[in-house]
């Protein structure tokens, strides 16, 4: 978006945390096809007021490419027009979604988003742990457990004079690889037994 000149030095007044949300929208994208092997089309939902959308679905259709899939992006700008979006990905017959984490930032959008997947049958996957934890299928989640810590450190150094543009906008360097059982059960989906054992986690 422009907002720092690059992650090292920002050289503006600006620093802070990156949970790298656009950056791993290609790899939900393959983690989707290992754990739907058969499938050979996938859509994405994203969100037009997020000035990231245009990002994180770049991102994703050319995994998409890479991987020989065919790729049916759902671009909304709202919680209503949800239904309407899952619902012809459905009829399109995609094998399983990714979903832009923004849609499952607010309770509400979240919740809404899992049931309309399980009311069309439609594995998904997001870069969130908190979807996984709600009745996604799949999250694939940079790690920042301790990040109101990391924030009140950088808050610390620059009331102590350092200047933000000096500080390096900070990345994770963890991943959290989140399976629900008790969705894949729901959705007759068997997760190959390679991915069950990479997990760091599995909901039951």
């Amino acid at each position: 978006t422009g907002l720092v000149t690059n992650l090292a030095r920002p050289e503006r007044n600006v620093t802070g945390l990156s949970l790298a949300l656009v950056e791993l929208a290609g790899k939900t994208v393959e983690l989707l096809r290992e754990t739907l092997p058969r499938s050979t089309r996938f859509g994405c939902l994203v969100h037009s007021e997020d000035p990231l959308h245009r990002d994180f679905l770049a991102e994703a259709k050319l995994s998409a490419t890479r991987l020989g899939l065919q790729f049916t992006p759902a671009i909304l700008s709202g919680a209503q027009e949800l239904d309407a979006a899952l619902g012809a990905l459905a009829r399109e017959r995609v094998g399983g979604v990714v979903v832009q984490p923004i849609f499952t930032l607010a309770s509400e959008m979240l919740s809404t988003v899992v049931k309309l997947t399980f009311q069309y049958r439609l594995p998904a996957v997001s870069g969130l742990r908190r979807f996984a934890e709600a009745g996604g299928l799949v999250a694939y989640a940079s790690e920042f457990s301790d990040l109101p810590k990391r924030a009140a450190i950088y808050v610390d150094k620059i009331l102590k004079g350092a200047k933000p543009g000096s500080l390096p906008v900070e990345q994770p360097t963890r991943f959290q690889l989140v399976f629900n059982l008790r969705t894949a059960k729901t959705l007759g989906v068997t997760i190959p037994r390679p991915l069950l054992l990479r997990a760091d986690e599995l909901i039951e």
